[in-house]
């Protein structure tokens, strides 16, 4: 997840008093505010109140340097591969959900809940 730019960025600069994402590294100062290292701007970390723990989701930069190698059909695969997967999860859910379904049902039942983007 870049923050750079984003809303959720600008919004907790505005709170926290720190600069904002697009003015970062512009300083007229010339201390060497360009020399910020990326895991340095992404050390953001969203915490859920709930957990004991801080939660990143920016991903790995091996990750993001693995899905730069793959290339668009690369990406694309890897996507269908994730929804087909996604799919079938949902399939056995409810096949164990409700048991008195047909299997036609339970096969067109997924389709139509990730149409509606119902979970």
């Amino acid at each position: 997840m870049c923050l750079r730019g984003s809303n959720r960025a600008r919004k907790r600069a505005a709170y926290t008093g720190e600069t904002a994402p697009e003015n970062r590294g512009r300083g007229a100062q010339g201390d060497g505010a360009q020399a910020r290292t990326r895991a340095a701007r992404l050390q953001f970390v969203e915490t859920n109140p709930n957990a004991e723990t801080p939660v990143n989701d920016a991903p790995h930069p091996l990750q993001v340097k693995a899905w730069r190698r793959m290339g668009g059909p690369g990406r694309l695969e890897l996507a269908a591969e994730l929804r087909r997967k996604v799919i079938g999860w949902k399939r056995d859910a409810l096949r164990a959900q409700h048991p008195a379904w047909s299997d036609e049902g339970i096969e067109r039942a997924p389709a139509g809940i990730i149409l509606r983007g119902n979970t």
